[in-house]
């Protein structure tokens, strides 16, 4: 990701100790959320070095859920103001109805958010039924259209790997997608590959890649 970058962008990578281990995994949910304060720290420390504008923050399944849980924590504060420019979910392993009850109270930290589902994250669809609840990562019939948040669907991109969970790093139309909007910043309507849908609940955006 970092060589997908402008020269002049800088990569900063927060993890916690994740075991890495599907069997495990209840085990990483645990240590993410002890890690939130720290997440919540670092977000807020960052923005005020390097300025919102310049801020972006992309999160990758667990870890969506940390960001979620951090920015529900600064959006305590008696005053709000963005925090963030850009904020990325990608394939996001966070219940989805707790991301719409979040999401109004997060809002105003966030300029501008866009979300990657697939129907083809095993992963996720792993997640979904031990929880019992969509994923807000899942596409097809739980795909989230939300106001204020650009969705991009990624299903007809395939599998590539067995999990289907990491897309981002190994489907190069997903990989250019996501380097042109932190390089460019430019919206889903204007970024090539992506055809806009138009529903009751709002747009989003389907990736037409043409070499799958």
């Amino acid at each position: 990701m970092q060589r997908s970058l402008n020269p002049q962008h800088r990569l900063l990578l927060f993890s916690w100790p994740a075991d890495g281990n599907l069997l495990s995994y209840t085990r990483d949910e645990a240590d993410l959320v002890w890690s939130v304060p720290q997440l919540s720290d670092m977000i807020q420390n960052l923005a005020q070095y390097v300025g919102p504008e310049r801020l972006d923050v992309v999160a990758h399944s667990l870890g969506t859920r940390g960001v979620v849980l951090a920015l529900s924590r600064i959006a305590c504060r008696p005053s709000i103001a963005p925090l963030i420019n850009a904020l990325v979910l990608v394939a996001a392993d966070i219940d989805r109805d707790h991301f719409l009850d979040a999401w109004p109270k997060i809002r105003p930290l966030v300029r501008h958010t866009t979300l990657y589902a697939s129907e083809n994250d095993r992963a996720l669809r792993t997640f979904h039924e031990a929880h019992g609840y969509p994923r807000l990562g899942e596409a097809g019939e739980h795909l989230s259209v939300l106001a204020g948040i650009e969705t991009i669907d990624v299903s007809t991109a395939g599998m590539r790997r067995f999990s289907g969970h990491i897309y981002h790093l190994y489907h190069p139309a997903i990989a250019a997608d996501i380097q042109m909007l932190l390089n460019t910043g430019k919206t889903a309507d204007e970024r090539p590959n992506l055809r806009r849908v138009t529903r009751e609940s709002g747009p989003y955006w389907r990736l037409d890649p043409k070499d799958q």
